[in-house]
């Protein structure tokens, strides 16, 4: 297995519908321009920022009106596992919390970001858990409770099985 080259370099999928209204076509155009005249080579970050807020541009160009109700009642599922994240979620704790069945939840969740809800909670714990372990000094079982998990080995078997490596030797990898 190749290991990536940075702590965060997950390969991320984005969608974009066919037909859309940009609402800044020409800000669209000019920031996609200076992307394309950067230097090869230097300008890493710069490229991100710009690549960010062209994506950005895109996004905010879809108005709510244009999204299906599943793709908005995905993005809430998205927003509420962010927002708790840290505690137990289930796909019945979904559907209580946002009055939808759970079935409808996963083929939402799976329609707009290609994962279930789980999958996703369990996705976005493990980037936390990556921030956290380069960020802190924290013990790994200190940060398997912060991100939500109730026993260290199993975050472990989490960590391990997503990222290819122990999250202590993902810490030795990315402070050294």
């Amino acid at each position: 297995m190749v290991s990536p080259l940075s702590p965060f370099d997950k390969p991320k999928s984005i969608r974009i519908p066919k037909k859309s209204t940009v609402l800044s076509p020409q800000l669209a155009f000019d920031l996609m321009q200076q992307l394309l005249e950067l230097p090869v080579g230097d300008s890493f970050w710069e490229k991100q920022q710009l690549l960010f807020r062209f994506l950005d541009i895109l996004e905010n160009g879809i108005s709510d009106m244009a999204k299906t109700p599943a793709s908005r009642l995905a993005e809430k599922v998205a927003v509420f596992i962010q927002q708790h994240y840290q505690e137990e979620i289930t796909n019945e704790t979904l559907s209580s919390a946002l009055h939808f069945h759970p079935s409808y939840i996963v083929r939402c969740m799976k329609m707009k970001y290609g994962v279930t809800a789980v999958q996703y909670l369990l996705q976005f714990r493990i980037e936390r858990a990556k921030q956290l372990l380069v960020s802190t000094e924290w013990s790994i079982d200190r940060i398997a409770a912060e991100v939500g998990f109730q026993y260290a080995p199993y975050f472990s078997t989490c960590f391990k099985r997503s990222v290819g490596i122990s999250p202590l030797q993902f810490r030795k990898k990315y402070l050294n």
